[in-house]
């Protein structure tokens, strides 16, 4: 699970979606010793909340949160509705798919 609250953090979190999902495959392409090794489509899954760069590399997106980017404690103050259901519903999100990491990304 990513999280990228705004613009840059978007950038960043794509660009780390892509090298993780790049080298999680090569990694499975090694050969084994086994007699019978696993070969299976084991492709990492993204989701979370982000923008249209994370969108792009795969990420399957609950929340654009781009789209409520702010700056300033007033702006902050005024959005703690939407910023506070926003949080509940990645926290159900959360719960509900058990990601095996989740990374908070700016």
């Amino acid at each position: 699970m990513l999280i990228a609250g705004e613009a840059s953090g978007d950038t960043l979190a794509a660009e780390l979606v892509r090298e993780l999902r790049g080298a999680l495959i090569s990694a499975g392409d090694r050969p084994t010793a086994e007699c019978q090794p696993l070969r299976a489509a084991l492709a990492p899954r993204f989701f979370g909340a982000g923008g249209p760069r994370m969108a792009a590399e795969g990420v399957e997106l609950a929340v654009d949160l781009t789209a409520h980017a702010v700056v300033g404690l007033i702006e902050v103050l005024r959005n703690l509705g939407t910023f506070r259901r926003l949080l509940h519903r990645l926290a159900d999100l959360a719960m509900e798919r058990q990601p095996d990491l989740i990374v908070c990304v700016d």
